[in-house]
């Protein structure tokens, strides 16, 4: 029974379908011995459809359905070994000596506290010395990086000649929670004069640390995982790594959520569900949110409009479903970088300020014809805000001590954008970073709860805001709505 669920078939697994199984016998079998009964063993000349009917009565009715889907009776935990915890192996190595590329090998469980995870290496220069590394990104292949933020270990490999060498290093990894979600990637490198900058790289393997405790539960529900999803989401990269640069220590910014969200007793699930809200929206406030995802989103509020934001703007015909999801998040990619080089991001906002002008449907809407002035007011009527700066903006821009990708950045960064904006920012962030998705359309009735506009998303959490003058107690409640969804979790 259940012989459709168990191939490969035959002792060494050489045929993978019962489709070939049922060839071989018709056609008698592949070979001859002396011990062949050939009365039993013999062509069956089976027609198409008899083989067919075969493959059906063997996959179908001796299939119990309990055991196909892994019910009760039938039901058994996931071995690890079918998880898609095990570290893969992927992309391309160097070759050294022979053309032999080092082929890495890493299978044992990341889980945090393993005293025991090796990585080992072969298919290399025997006799070599060879350098492991694991970081936070790909560290590619060349010349060995001479640091890295998970482990960096030398050995000196055992065997000889080319393609002969072998070895491993065994890690510890960190018992400490603040790495649970990460994921890093590694590569051997194996000193080699025959291989091209006299180095053979490996393939690279890239693991994520998981926590045995998160079994029976979503991966979200893990805190370490939530606070990893809230810098991805919104911060668009991986958390950094504390000032010694390593992770795992207990100097990671991660610790810092951590304790916020463990200062809840495991039985208050409100505390939980309010700490899990505040800190979320925190991401959102943070600084480096507002320095690139409100910056983003603004560049649109100030060139293009914006949503309406109640029932009665629906009837504004200057009120347009902007930005998309797609567009703003290959934006905040232009100007992410890792760790959140300050620096670097500051000149990526200039760079795509100038782009943001040079786009066909900007130059459509702010020509070069017009004059300074008409320039920084259409900015203004367009965000439908005063600038207390407007005359020295425009003046800068008349002297040429200014231009105009400057001052589009200028206005909006500029206080009264940030204020006009933040609330709707908030609420379009929750779609963006949550659900990964535009928020509906309110416009079109089909996205109304009965027939009232008010119930339409977007429209709805943004009147949230009006039923209590204590903005951070509404942004947590917004918050929450969010991340309990259905369609929120089911992202996990």
């Amino acid at each position: 029974r259940d012989v459709g669920l168990r191939g490969p078939y035959f002792h060494n697994g050489r045929f993978a379908t019962l489709e070939d199984v049922v060839e071989f016998y018709n056609r008698g079998g592949d070979f001859d011995a002396p011990n062949i009964n050939h009365n039993l063993i013999r062509p069956l000349n089976l027609t198409a459809q008899q083989k067919s009917d075969l493959v059906a009565f063997l996959r179908g009715a001796l299939t119990d359905s309990r055991v196909a889907a892994g019910t009760a009776p039938f039901d058994r935990p996931m071995l690890y070994s079918e998880s898609n915890r095990v570290p893969q192996t992927f992309g391309t190595g160097t070759p050294g000596g022979g053309g032999n590329v080092p082929q890495v090998t890493a299978i044992e469980p990341p889980i945090v506290g393993n005293p025991n995870f090796t990585v080992g290496v072969s298919n290399s220069l025997g006799g070599a010395d060879a350098v492991l590394v694991i970081d936070s990104h790909d560290p590619g292949t060349g010349a060995a990086p001479a640091s890295a933020s998970f482990n960096r270990s030398a050995i000196h490999l055992s065997g000889s000649g080319a393609g002969q060498g072998f070895g491993s290093v065994s890690l510890q990894i960190p018992n400490t929670a603040s790495i649970v979600g990460l994921t890093f990637y590694g590569r051997w490198y194996v000193v080699d004069s025959n291989a091209a900058s006299g180095v053979a790289a490996s393939p690279a393997f890239k693991f994520t640390i998981f926590n045995q405790n998160t079994g029976g539960t979503l991966a979200i529900d893990d805190p370490s995982i939530f606070i990893r999803q809230q810098y991805l989401d919104f911060l668009n990269r991986e958390p950094e790594p504390g000032p010694d640069g390593v992770y795992g220590t207990s100097d990671d910014p991660m610790n810092f959520y951590l304790n916020i969200l463990n200062g809840c007793a495991a039985s208050d699930a409100e505390c939980i569900r309010y700490a899990r809200g505040a800190l979320s929206g925190n991401f959102f406030r943070s600084p480096e949110f507002q320095r690139k995802g409100s910056y983003v989103a603004n560049l649109t509020n100030i060139t293009i409009g914006q949503r309406a934001r109640t029932a009665a703007e629906l009837d504004d015909a200057t009120k347009v479903e902007r930005p998309h999801y797609s567009e703003f998040i290959a934006d905040l990619a232009s100007i992410s970088t890792a760790n959140d080089d300050a620096a670097l991001t500051d000149a990526l906002k200039d760079q795509l300020a100038v782009a943001w002008l040079q786009r066909t449907e900007i130059q459509q809407k702010f020509p070069s014809s017009l004059t300074n002035q008409e320039f920084v007011q259409k900015l203004e009527s367009t965000a439908g805000v005063s600038l207390a700066n407007e005359s020295t903006l425009i003046a800068n821009l008349n002297s040429g001590s200014q231009s105009r990708a400057q001052v589009l950045r200028a206005v909006a960064e500029s206080a009264e954008v940030s204020n006009k904006f933040y609330k709707p920012n908030f609420v379009m962030m929750e779609y963006f970073g949550y659900l990964r998705r535009d928020p509906e359309d309110c416009h079109n009735a089909a996205n109304w709860a009965g027939a009232d506009p008010n119930q339409c998303g977007y429209i709805f959490h943004n009147n949230r805001f009006n039923l209590s003058a204590d903005a951070d107690f509404i942004e947590n409640i917004i918050v929450r709505g969010f991340i309990e969804s259905p369609e929120y979790r089911a992202r996990f």
